[in-house]
């Protein structure tokens, strides 16, 4: 990501409480009520964002004290979320809810007190072993997706500060080419990013790396246009991409399509 970006931390915790501000308003209707996640309720979806807030942590603290983790070796990102939910299958809402305001707490705290040298280090994500910066991006953009399969399921809007909406949509776009095959034997390209309400634009650079940077294009680079919370949903395999999204898109989003195939 290019260095003119603004950090994920401000987006991370406005995110997180407008989570609890929504959460904390859910009764035992809602809890038990399905999302756009097949198989999952309200529940299921709060739960899973515990875990991974749990992850979060512990890979950031494993990063800043130089040791890595290499917990998501052989990770499969299309059936090992759902067995990480068996320890708290029996917990009710609530109490998923008070998990999750905890595991928050942990999370800011920590991402509150990064130096600049700490946002640098190296840690685990998804991604394999990446800055500390785009572990929060990773974060942040995961938790935006599952928020709106909740929103989405029950007639609400997508929501999202500014900065918030701009780094997932700049995740969004890097992360499908960087889960796949990229040049010199796999997919190589640039896409211009252009998304509005609110305004974010940006360019991907795939060749042998993915590269995000905060400038324009040579004039006829291919370009991806279309509402900010549209363009993250559709990038994240949550709905079509616009029809007339360049071929270059529908390459860059491919890794992900396998991943989660």
């Amino acid at each position: 990501m290019d260095a003119t970006f603004p950090r994920p931390d401000r987006a991370l915790a406005g995110q997180r409480r407008r989570h609890e501000d929504l959460f904390g308003r859910f009764r035992s209707p809602h809890w038990d009520a399905p999302t756009r996640c097949d198989g999952w309720t309200v529940r299921d979806v709060v739960a899973h964002l515990v875990t991974v807030n749990r992850f979060w942590s512990t890979s950031i603290r494993a990063g800043l004290d130089g040791a890595p983790t290499v917990a998501l070796d052989g990770f499969d990102p299309a059936r090992h979320p759902d067995k990480l939910l068996d320890g708290l299958r029996d917990a009710d809402g609530p109490a998923i809810f008070e998990q999750y305001r905890a595991t928050n707490a942990e999370l800011l705290d920590l991402v509150g007190g990064l130096s600049d040298a700490g946002w640098s280090r190296t840690a685990e994500s998804p991604l394999g072993h990446v800055a500390v910066d785009r572990v929060i991006d990773h974060a942040l953009w995961d938790a935006w997706v599952h928020e709106h399969d909740i929103r989405l399921a029950h007639g609400m809007d997508a929501v999202g500060g500014d900065e918030e909406l701009a780094a997932c949509l700049r995740f969004a776009a890097a992360v499908g080419p960087a889960m796949g095959d990229i040049g010199p034997d796999g997919f190589a390209g640039t896409v211009v990013v252009h998304g509005t309400d609110p305004e974010a634009r940006f360019t991907v650079e795939v060749s042998t790396a993915v590269a995000v940077f905060d400038r324009g294009a040579a004039p006829g680079t291919p370009e991806l246009r279309g509402r900010t919370p549209e363009l993250i949903d559709a990038l994240s395999l949550r709905s079509p991409l616009p029809a007339d999204a360049p071929a270059e898109v529908h390459e860059m989003r491919r890794g992900l399509e396998t991943a989660f195939g």
